[in-house]
């Protein structure tokens, strides 16, 4: 046991310090995940105090034999073994966890790089903003799932752990990013139907989306750049401080802003739904935006709320298992929502293959005889939401590189829109 004290104590340590354990026996190396480095908490138990291993953590064993423990504050540590029931429950679920993980990132990996190949391989799929936004998420969320995969565990050299830190730490905050970008593209689409034109936005995304992560993580570099090289057996942020401030601040307000416009695009959805005559095809199409609209919160971050459930939670083994499958599988349930359910990718990749027709019309939906059907040619995407109306009036109109038609028959008015990126806005 070791008791550590400072006079007068400092308001922070800028870097752990390192204590260092002889063993009275040697600990088999089967049964070093077993080893905590633990500090004495008066708080626990009622004051009663208790051993914790909040701000400690094991980190391997030197030349001499000795046990290493970085702790980044002072008071009493000692070194424990933990061989109860439960630590070993949690060893035959981390063994699962880790199957699992494995084959949802996968999965995931396959699934976002079939969306990269779809992108590469059809130009006519690639045009519409929508699929843009969706190229740049897939090639953060790839980088992340390969250097998570393939490097969280390279602890034993500490210069790889640190750039996999650093690699984990970007492309966590960036697939956010862009998923909050997507959102608001969403937003656009189902609520803000006729909305403004922002010249450029791509580019504009782009710069916020992959400049953002730099901030950070470059501050996380400046106050310790050893808070990468690795905690509990994963090359991961190890300081507590840069944790919650350079990654957990920022998923939270990140998550806010996608449930806040999950929440305004679902209601936009059954308010628009509520004036739909309640034929079949007007209910499946509400269905099918209600479904995307879930979807897209489950891949915006529900997976994160779950994982933050799994740190604090009494039945913590219950919301890993939820976090680990949805945040391994996010890829593939993108590849599934864009890709897989779209008729015009499923048509190019048919025709590729030979299955599909020599030529590829984009099916139009007739509501009623009566109704007018109004046609453009180009790469758009288009929404529509139909409500009823005393006027019989027909006009058509445009803006900003935006063709809109409206048409309206007694009791019904039908309003279409067919979104055209202007030339100015591709990159």
């Amino acid at each position: 046991m070791v008791q550590v004290c400072l006079n007068p104590a400092p308001a922070r340590l800028h870097k752990p310090i390192e204590i260092l354990f002889k063993p009275k026996c040697s600990t088999p190396e089967e049964d070093k995940h077993l080893l905590r480095c633990v500090y004495w908490n008066n708080q626990m138990d009622l004051r009663k105090g208790g051993w914790s291993t909040d701000g400690c953590w094991y980190n391997g064993t030197n030349q001499n034999g000795m046990e290493i423990c970085l702790c980044n504050h002072l008071s009493t540590f000692t070194l424990l073994i933990s061989r109860s029931e439960k630590e070993l429950q949690c060893t035959v679920h981390g063994v699962i966890l880790s199957v699992i993980t494995l084959i949802g990132s996968s999965a995931s990996i396959l699934g976002l790089s079939l969306i990269l190949a779809t992108f590469i391989f059809f130009p006519s799929w690639r045009r519409p903003l929508g699929n843009k936004i969706l190229l740049q998420l897939s090639a953060a969320l790839i980088f992340l799932l390969l250097a998570f995969t393939f490097g969280v565990n390279s602890v034993d050299n500490a210069d790889v752990c640190r750039l996999v830190g650093i690699f984990l730490h970007y492309f966590l905050l960036s697939g956010f990013c862009w998923m909050t970008v997507e959102a608001y593209h969403q937003y656009q689409r189902f609520v803000k139907v006729f909305g403004d034109y922002m010249p450029r936005f791509l580019l504009k995304a782009s710069i916020l989306a992959w400049g953002f992560p730099i901030i950070p993580v470059a501050s996380v570099l400046i106050y310790d750049v050893d808070s990468y090289t690795g905690n509990e057996g994963y090359c991961w942020l190890s300081h507590p401080i840069a944790f919650y401030s350079a990654v957990l601040g920022p998923l939270v307000f990140l998550m806010l802003i996608n449930l806040t416009i999950f929440v305004l695009v679902v209601r936009s959805i059954i308010t628009a739904g509520r004036g739909l005559r309640t034929n079949q095809s007007e209910s499946k199409q509400m269905r099918d935006k209600l479904l995307a609209s879930f979807l897209n919160f489950v891949l915006l971050g529900l997976n994160w709320i779950f994982g933050f459930f799994a740190i604090g939670a009494t039945n913590a083994v219950i919301f890993s298992y939820l976090f680990c499958v949805t945040s391994s599988l996010q890829g593939f349930i993108i590849f599934v929502l864009y890709v897989g359910r779209d008729p015009s990718a499923r048509k190019l990749w048919l025709k590729c293959f030979g299955l599909g027709k020599s030529e590829m019309s984009r099916p139009m939906e007739s509501k009623s005889k009566s109704s007018a059907q109004s046609k453009t040619t180009g790469n758009y995407e288009s929404c529509s939401t139909t409500f009823t109306s005393r006027n019989d009036f027909t006009s058509t109109f445009s803006a900003d590189g935006d063709v809109q038609y409206v048409a309206v028959v007694p009791f019904q008015m039908e309003v279409r829109e067919a979104q055209r990126e202007a030339t100015t806005n591709i990159i």
